[in-house]
């Protein structure tokens, strides 16, 4: 080992995982010396320990392994004291991103103002689902003026709103997820400070109504994607956008319920370029958009009445770029499966309705006719060696697997039938003959 200078050894401990480098530590004296150079910890992921590490050793790491070259870093999941944000600014000059989604805040001990020197590198920083209070997060917000990418959650006021957003003129991709402060000024504020933004989430955000969206449209001539998913937008607002002249590419509308189908048909006719979409449609959308998105990798079609299977199929044979989708909630026999999967050679992943019975032996052939019980227990093999290889790698078997058992009980069931079918044929058979 020690024929190697300390350069080479640190070159080679680069390509190691977090967890490795961590057990390189416990060879020898030199290993562990170099296993602590702060140029290896420059990427520091403690979420995979979260619950057994306390704030103490959560600063030590900080102070000894990541600072001072540290430059991602992920809290997730772990309790965050203001400490633990002071230390981590002082000590880390080029910190980019720092990830705190999911934490607890505590305020333990004084938090300083910061220097704006002092996160002028920050980038990027989440705060989804975190909960409680620490001062040192609404300095952070303030202060941080260069970042691109920001998510926030439910416990920011919405004076500190406006006040984060004023100073934001960088920023690319807002999630705002479940921000219930969260209003059509909040965006209008985003809209008028951030003419670069590419991306913005206000999921279940509760007081957006859509007022100001074409006003965010119309600054914002990079928007891309627009998630509105729970949101409470109205017909009206809707209307008023010129989606022909947009570039959104990316658009989430479930579960919009003031959301009508007349304001719906008003949009997806007129975006020819989405690569990805979620949406509830009835058989009149589905008439209009039949022509179907040739660009969209990304589907998932959901219903909220009753819809013609045919239109699906009709619409799903004219997205022939779908690399993922979801029809889960519409229950279509697998007749029409023939007609559009051929047409999605891209396609690498497929929901459909759960839980059905007839998993197995719905299946026909070409001609409409059914499969024998042979041919079925080969399909289910089939289906089994597809779930084992990889990447999906299912552990198990799916005739022991409870998600199958409903699918597994009919075609035992259908193989019952199907002997007491030929014993009773044999029978009549051998009366004939007698």
């Amino acid at each position: 080992m020690e024929i190697l200078p300390d350069d080479i050894w640190l070159e080679i401990f680069t390509f190691l995982p977090q967890k490795d480098l961590l057990r390189t530590a416990l060879v020898c004296r030199t290993w562990n010396r170099l296993s602590r150079d702060s140029s290896l910890w420059s990427c520091l992921d403690l979420e995979p320990f979260a619950k057994s590490l306390t704030d103490h050793v959560i600063s030590r790491l900080i102070n000894t392994m990541f600072a001072p070259l540290g430059k991602h870093l992920s809290l997730n999941k772990n309790l965050v004291t203001t400490t633990i944000l002071q230390g981590l600014f002082e000590r880390c000059c080029r910190l980019e991103s720092l990830s705190l989604n999911d934490c607890r805040f505590h305020s333990a001990g004084p938090w300083y103002e910061l220097r704006l020197d002092q996160v002028e590198t920050l980038t990027f920083l989440d705060l989804r689902n975190s909960s409680g209070f620490a001062s040192g997060v609404e300095d952070i917000l303030r202060q941080a003026y260069n970042l691109k990418y920001l998510g926030l959650h439910c416990c920011i006021s919405p004076r500190l709103l406006v006040r984060i957003f004023i100073t934001k003129h960088n920023l690319r991709i807002v999630d705002c997820t479940q921000c219930d402060w969260l209003t059509d000024d909040s965006i209008q504020t985003i809209a008028e400070n951030s003419p670069f933004l590419e991306s913005i989430c206000v999921a279940k955000c509760r007081n957006v109504q859509g007022r100001t969206l074409p006003t965010l449209l119309e600054i914002c001539p990079r928007l891309k994607t627009l998630i509105l998913e729970g949101t409470q937008i109205q017909d009206e607002y809707v209307r008023r956008v010129d989606w022909v002249e947009t570039n959104i590419t990316e658009l989430n509308v479930l579960s919009c319920y003031r959301l009508s189908f007349a304001g719906l048909s008003e949009v997806l006719p007129k975006l020819k370029r989405l690569r990805y979409l979620k949406c509830a449609l009835t058989d009149e959308i589905l008439r209009m958009i039949v022509d179907g998105f040739p660009l969209l990798e990304v589907f998932f079609l959901h219903r909220r009445y009753p819809v013609t299977v045919q239109c699906v199929s009709d619409l799903l044979f004219h997205c022939p770029s779908v690399t993922c989708l979801d029809i889960s909630s519409i229950p279509l026999a697998f007749v029409y499966f023939e007609s559009f999967l051929p047409c999605m050679p891209r396609l690498r992943l497929l929901s459909f309705a759960e839980s059905r019975p007839e998993f197995y032996v719905c299946i026909r052939k070409k001609d409409g006719s059914f499969f024998k019980v042979s041919s079925l227990k080969v399909i289910r093999a089939a289906v089994y060696r597809f779930l084992k290889s990889a990447p999906n790698n299912k552990p198990g078997s799916i005739i022991s697997d409870p998600q199958f058992k409903q699918a597994n009980d009919a075609l035992d069931a259908f193989t019952n039938r199907s002997d007491e079918k030929e014993k009773s044929d044999n029978k009549r058979a051998d009366r004939n003959v007698i």
